[in-house]
């Protein structure tokens, strides 16, 4: 009876012991769990920059063809001037050329010699006609003119959309960077406490 009272006293007292390394197995098994959940951690933030550095990629991409798209805009717009300006020339051109006939048209008719004023009358409406091309053409112009500073300004908007998001792809970036070398170090350290 005594040897199984001892033998039951030194089974128990193993377990005690075996209860008391527990902790320490435990303790492993714990940093062994955590440097899996850094390593975890560390693969969504490399996966993370890498999606930030395609963000910054593809804004950079919009920005570049947003500038492009607005310098031809601002071509455009240079050239619609030009056109506008040579149309008012010429309706100022074609409004002296018709005030000019108009005299002489009155002046034949004056002297009677309709024949002349009928020559001089088939050239007013000819030039009326060219005068009403020439300010047809301007409005035109005019109207592209208006479109175009209306992409420029959409333009310059959609620039400075992209260089918002940009930013913040940068600094989503940057923090992401942060968060890597913070899982790296904790890594480490439960490598170190194994």
């Amino acid at each position: 009876m005594k040897q199984l009272l001892f033998i039951a006293a030194m089974v128990l007292t193993g377990s005690t012991i075996a209860l008391q390394a527990q902790p320490h197995r435990n303790g492993s098994v714990a940093r062994m769990h955590d440097m899996n959940h850094d390593m975890r951690d560390i693969r969504h933030d490399r996966k993370d920059i890498h999606n930030d550095r395609k963000d910054v990629h593809h804004d950079q991409a919009d920005i570049n063809k947003d500038r492009k798209d607005a310098n031809a805009d601002r071509a455009d717009i240079n050239k619609d001037r030009k056109d506008i300006n040579a149309n008012n020339r010429d309706i100022n051109k074609d409004k002296a050329q018709l005030n000019q006939e108009i005299k002489e048209r009155n002046a034949d008719a004056a002297k009677h010699d309709y024949a002349d004023a009928r020559k001089e009358q088939n050239e007013i409406n000819g030039i009326r006609k060219d005068l009403q091309q020439d300010r047809t053409d301007r409005n035109k112009d005019a109207a592209d003119l208006r479109n175009d500073k209306k992409d420029l300004n959409k333009d310059v908007t959609d620039i400075n959309k992209d260089k918002k998001d940009i930013n913040k792809d940068k600094r989503d970036l940057k923090h992401d960077k942060k968060d890597l070398r913070k899982d790296k170090k904790d890594l480490s350290d439960d490598a170190n406490h194994f």
